[in-house]
């Protein structure tokens, strides 16, 4: 369990930085950082930013302060300095230096992270992991090595191969004054009175894999979602299917009935082909709907896409087909991070699943001449 709530964390890290973090490239980083408040001249420091800051580079320095977010994709990267929000940074190495502080969460994708100073929250995902400074909060992390010799003021959980203590006699500075639940091949020994509450191990069969691997492992998810979906829009538009011709008006009263309808579909086709199925006269039949089930269970979701797609699209009056294609992609992109989301995620994806089976169904189904007469 532990593992599974890491990788969506990791993943969700990526998501920030290739997707909705638009990055200012420049040789600089201050002169060149781009924020997301249009302040006056007179009101911007060297040394301070009152503002969101993007930054992206070879080796960066945040030795100022930064009254807001902190996005960062770099080589290597240096904290020493306040950081008034999150800070969100993908990176081959991460120090937050000895004064560094960090107000609220660091969220961290990197190859090796050392935190000297203090910071409220650590979600991350590394090889190697170094703590020897404090943790206000919570910190939630996967990597292969894990070594702590500073303080965590409340719960650890840990997914790792190893976890390192400072053990030297009268100067160990490790402590954990929550709970510490980790996951690892096999069993840790903790040194006494280095956790303050519970420790809880599971034991998982730990893969060492890097943060680009998880990377490439993601996108090549999401691009797969997106040809399949764009796929199936093609051959809708093919067979000039009812999906491209009718127009959407979407009202509460029609949203519940697609929902209900796709609910129902999905619990009673399966029942109607067993049913068949241990029949001798009607095995065929119900092997056949057993097969047209399973076929839109396969695409549910890349129709709901598509008719989400349609509606955005008449909203916002696009009728050109390579601007319909662009929406449809992002379109995609949206579901697909929706549906990995943490906790709701399964939860958006069943919904957005029963939609689709009940757009299909609703299509399918024959209708009534005043409603022809409406789509002509």
């Amino acid at each position: 369990m532990l593992k599974n709530k890491f990788k969506i964390i990791s993943i969700l890290l990526i998501l920030t930085f290739f997707i909705l973090v638009p990055f200012a490239y420049a040789d600089n980083e201050i002169d060149n950082t781009t924020s997301t408040e249009n302040t006056n001249a007179e009101n911007v420091k060297t040394n301070y930013k009152k503002s969101d800051v993007y930054l992206s580079g070879k080796d960066i320095n945040i030795d100022y302060i930064v009254d807001g977010n902190l996005y960062v994709c770099a080589d290597t990267v240096t904290i020493n300095s306040q950081i008034g929000g999150d800070a969100f940074i993908f990176a081959k190495k991460i120090i937050v230096d000895k004064d560094a502080y960090i107000f609220n969460n660091l969220f961290a994708l990197a190859d090796s992270i050392e935190i000297k100073g203090l910071a409220y929250d650590v979600y991350s995902c590394s090889n190697e992991i170094t703590l020897s400074g404090n943790i206000y909060r919570d910190i939630k992390v996967t990597a292969n090595k894990i070594t702590i010799n500073g303080v965590i003021g409340r719960d650890a959980y840990v997914n790792c191969k190893n976890i390192a203590f400072n053990t030297e006699e009268n100067s160990s500075n490790a402590k954990i004054y929550g709970n510490l639940s980790y996951s690892a091949p096999n069993e840790i020994t903790i040194p006494n009175k280095v956790v303050v509450g519970d420790t809880k191990f599971t034991q998982s069969g730990f893969k060492n894999i890097s943060p680009s691997q998880v990377i490439k492992n993601y996108l090549l998810s999401l691009c797969t979602f997106i040809v399949f979906v764009l796929l199936i829009y093609f051959v809708l538009s093919k067979c000039k299917s009812d999906f491209q011709k009718d127009d959407l008006k979407l009202n509460a009263s029609s949203i519940l009935k697609t929902f209900l309808l796709g609910f129902l579909a999905i619990v009673i086709i399966p029942i109607i082909a067993i049913l068949l199925l241990i029949t001798f006269i009607g095995s065929t039949a119900g092997l056949t709907l057993l097969t047209f089930y399973v076929l839109l269970i396969f695409i549910s979701l890349a129709i709901f896409t598509i008719t989400v797609n349609k509606y955005l699209c008449q909203r916002a009056k696009i009728t050109k087909t390579p601007a319909t294609i662009g929406m449809l992609i992002v379109s995609s992109l949206v579901v697909s991070i929706m549906t990995k989301t943490p906790y709701v995620g399964a939860v958006l994806y069943i919904i957005f699943f029963i939609f689709g089976f009940g757009i299909i169904i609703k299509n399918l189904l024959p209708k009534n001449e005043k409603q022809k007469a409406k789509n002509k």
